[in-house]
Order: structure tokens, then C-alpha cells, then sequence
């Protein structure tokens, strides 16, 4: 026999099991995943607005899990939350399927992004109104007496908001609309005037009972409130409103594109035009305009 030594013989190499990748398994820490529902909940719902998980779409809970990088409790959470929206309907061993959509409206705008086609107005009031100090500062007039109108939207047939408008009586209004048109069509064609600057402030409040029987919502549930001038291309306010949304139906969007800095502006903050948030040039003082 050859005194050459003779190699070990090879080891078998142990082959671990391939496990999923979630995030528990790979890295081990809550700390990496979005453990928060109200996170979830913040993603699911604007997957639902932005209409990327559409109408009618089956929601799983383990798909969820993975792609949201979250835990089982988190989903179950956030689905439930959803559920009280009214967005998702989940029926025990059938899982979770969405049954509603969100309007979403521009912020200055009073039809939807999407679906304009499923969007109605109807108009369900139309008097003349004793004005107030707001109404007369809001509509630059010193007239005791304003117009007033009032409009009901739909989507799909259900009731998302109330539009009510005061404006000057010299304003003739349209009985009615056989289709909802952009803010800026109807605002040309009532008043003759192109749509120059809108003024938005937002509220949301406890839903009233008024408003409870138009929109369908218990009362105290919170409506989202929308408060606006509407001003003309020679800068007369012609329109003073309130726009309530079902706070659980509708969405509110703004694209903003913000421009250079003024030279010696405050950096201290932005600048603001009496606490009001404005779409378009900053005001400039004027008289009344009827």
C-alpha cells in the first residue's frame, strides 16, 4: 500500500429550504415593514382613488402582506377600516372585494377626473336671499339682497355633494344642465366672463341633518367643506359658494406647479393673501362689482 495520504472524503453540503421573502424572514425587524394600519389603509384607499385596484377587484390578504411590506394584523386593519368607508364589502371564507370607487375632484373643478360621463348635476333650489356682511365682503357689493342657487351631484346615481351659490341678482341662472360641464364652461356661459381665480379654503365638519337626508350620511359623520370666490377676467367676484362632499366618497386633488421665488421674499414662510389659499394671481383691491 502507497504511504500517499488519501483526501477526506467530501462533506454533502447542507441546502437550506428557500424561504419567502418577507420581510420578517430577511431582515427580522418590524422596524423595516409599515406595521402602522393607518399607513396601509393611507395606500389601499388611494390604490382605490388613483383606480389602480379597480371596482369589482378581489383583495387577498397574503398578496397584500407581501406587496405592501406590512404585517397580517396591519391588512386586516386597514381592510376593516375600508369596509366602514363603504369602499370594500368582506364576507367571511369569500375574502374582501372592493364594491366602491372614489371621486376624485379637482380642487378647482366641480366634475371628476374620471367617469365624467357617470357625473350628474340637478338643481334642487333657486331663490333670492337676504345677504350678510360675509356674502357682500365675499361678492364686493353693497346690495341687500343676493341670488342664491343650489345644485345636487351624483355619481352613478348616488349622491356624493351639495352646491350651494350665492351670487348677484343680475345673474340669470340655468334651470338646468343636461350634462355636468366643467366649472370654467358653466362659469363663462352663466356670466359671460372667462374663469380668471378661484379662492379655496377646506373645511370638514360633522354632518348636519339637512344634509344628513340629501347625501345619505348619518349625522355627525364628517363632510368635507369647500368654500370659494369665483372671479371673472376683470376681476369681479361673481360667485361665493359652499361645496359639501361626503367625506367617504369624495377626494379633493390639486396639481400645483410651483414657480421661481420673488426677489426679497420672506424665507421665513410662504407667502399667504389674508389666510386664503389662491389659484391663480394674488387679489388686487376693487370696487363693486355687479
Amino acid at each position: 500500500m502507497s504511504d500517499q495520504t488519501l483526501p477526506a472524503p467530501a462533506v454533502p453540503t447542507r441546502v437550506e429550504p428557500r424561504r419567502h421573502r418577507h420581510p420578517r424572514a430577511v431582515g427580522g425587524s418590524a422596524r423595516d415593514r409599515q406595521t402602522w394600519s393607518r399607513r396601509v389603509h393611507d395606500l389601499l384607499r388611494a390604490d382605490i382613488r388613483s383606480g389602480m385596484i379597480a371596482r369589482d377587484y378581489q383583495l387577498v390578504e397574503d398578496t397584500l402582506v407581501q406587496r405592501l411590506a406590512t404585517s397580517r394584523r396591519a391588512v386586516r386593519e386597514a381592510l376593516q377600516q375600508l369596509a366602514a368607508e363603504g369602499l370594500v364589502t368582506r364576507v367571511p371564507r369569500r375574502g374582501t372585494r372592493v364594491t366602491r370607487d372614489i371621486v376624485e375632484l379637482p380642487l378647482t373643478d366641480i366634475r371628476p377626473l374620471t367617469g365624467t360621463e357617470e357625473f350628474s348635476i340637478r338643481r334642487i333650489d333657486c331663490r333670492v336671499v337676504p345677504s350678510t356682511p360675509l356674502i357682500r365682503k365675499r361678492l364686493r357689493t353693497d346690495a341687500e339682497v343676493v341670488g342664491f342657487v343650489e345644485h345636487f351631484f351624483l355619481q352613478r346615481g348616488e349622491p356624493v355633494g351639495v352646491r350651494a351659490v350665492y351670487h348677484h341678482t343680475s345673474t340669470v341662472q340655468p334651470e338646468a344642465w343636461d350634462y355636468c360641464p366643467s366649472l370654467a364652461f358653466a362659469f363663462e356661459h352663466v356670466f359671460g366672463r372667462p374663469l380668471a381665480r378661484i379662492e379655496s379654503t377646506i373645511d370638514a365638519v360633522a354632518c348636519d341633518q339637512q344634509t344628513s337626508a340629501l347625501l345619505g350620511l348619518p349625522v355627525g359623520a364628517p363632510v368635507l367643506v369647500n368654500e370659494q370666490v369665483l372671479v371673472d377676467a376683470a376681476g369681479c367676484a361673481q360667485e361665493f359658494t359652499f361645496t359639501r362632499y361626503r367625506a367617504d366618497r369624495v377626494s379633493l386633488s390639486s396639481d400645483t406647479t410651483l414657480g421661481p421665488r420673488p426677489a426679497g421674499r420672506d424665507d421665513r414662510g410662504p407667502v399667504v393673501w389674508a389666510g386664503r389659499a389662491l389659484h391663480g394671481a394674488p387679489p388686487t383691491p376693487r370696487g363693486p362689482c355687479e
